[in-house]
């Protein structure tokens, strides 16, 4: 899988983290939406629970796919 290293970067460089939904990461298509909601059941991906939303910390996950 070829990532975007350009989105990469500018994720990277803000100062706050990029918070997206499930469907939002899934939408970028680097992975699918039912990877997204395996990763927070298994606590694979950075996320945090807001009331009954999930918001994932898509700066830090994709630290995670360029670390591997």
């Amino acid at each position: 899988m070829r990532l975007n290293t350009t989105a990469i970067d500018t994720a990277m460089q803000l100062e706050r983290p990029l918070m997206l939904t499930p469907a939002q990461v899934a939408k970028t298509g680097i992975m699918s939406l039912y990877a997204v909601r395996k990763g927070i059941a298994d606590n694979s991906i950075p996320f945090v629970k807001i009331g009954s939303h999930y918001r994932i910390n898509y700066t830090k996950l994709l630290q995670q796919f360029r670390d591997c």
